[in-house]
Formats: C-alpha cells, sequence, structure tokens
C-alpha cells in the first residue's frame, strides 16, 4: 500500500473542504499533532483513526484507499 499517496489524500481532502487542522481535530476528536503527523507521513494512521478522520472529512474510507495497492507504473531510461 502506498501510504506517502493516503497521506496526500487526506490532505487533499481537508483542503479541498476548507477546513483547518484544528477544525478537523474537533470534529474527528483526534489531536491536532496526531493529524499533522497523518498528512505529513511521519505516522501510519490506524483503521480506526482513518474511520475517525473519513468521517470529519465526509470522505468514505473506499474512496481514501481506491488505488493505493496498485503498482506504480515504472520507466527504465
Amino acid at each position: 500500500m502506498n501510504l506517502v499517496e493516503l497521506a496526500q489524500r487526506i490532505r487533499t481532502a481537508r483542503i479541498a473542504k476548507g477546513l483547518t487542522l484544528d477544525q478537523v481535530s474537533e470534529s474527528s476528536g483526534l489531536g491536532k499533532g496526531l493529524l499533522s503527523k497523518v498528512e505529513n507521513f511521519r505516522v501510519t494512521p490506524t483503521l480506526p483513526t482513518l474511520a475517525k478522520l473519513c468521517e470529519a472529512l465526509g470522505v468514505k474510507l473506499s474512496e481514501l484507499l481506491d488505488g493505493l495497492d496498485a503498482k506504480p507504473k515504472l520507466s527504465v531510461v
């Protein structure tokens, strides 16, 4: 699973909704520091954490995880 892509998707979803880390922290019950670490790929979120994030961001867990198992395309030059 591409965890860096997951972190980017979480940040993108938050910004697209116009939410701050403080707002997501309040609505999810997760600490602002934890959210920042998840978005910056310092911490790998657990499934319960992802579920809370999805609820706070108004996205489905399947949307965040879709395609993360796909192998990246490689070009050898």
